[in-house]
């Protein structure tokens, strides 16, 4: 933008030089009061065993509300993989 054009911007009120600041993330909500309630899952594919073994699939569970913590190795990310982490859970 050409400085004639911001001093009168300036001028006008229409620009600021101050920064505006934006807030990074949203205000944190509570955890939830059941377990089971919500539970958060992710399949990450990797060489888990480095050169020891295929690559695989770690199927990760996190329950909210206690933060039970599940995974499980498997060769795909599939429902029936998904299905079968859900059901070992408990």
């Amino acid at each position: 933008m050409p400085k004639r054009c911001r001093r009168w911007m300036l001028a006008e009120g229409l620009w600021s030089r101050e920064r505006k600041r934006r807030r990074h993330h949203l205000p944190a909500r509570g955890a939830k009061e059941h377990f089971g309630e919500m539970v958060q899952m992710d399949g990450s594919f990797h060489a888990w065993l480095e050169e020891r073994g295929p690559r695989g699939c770690l199927i990760d569970l996190v329950d909210d509300a206690t933060s039970t913590t599940w995974a499980q190795l498997g060769e795909q990310e599939t429902i029936w993989a998904v299905v079968d982490a859900l059901r070992r859970l408990d």
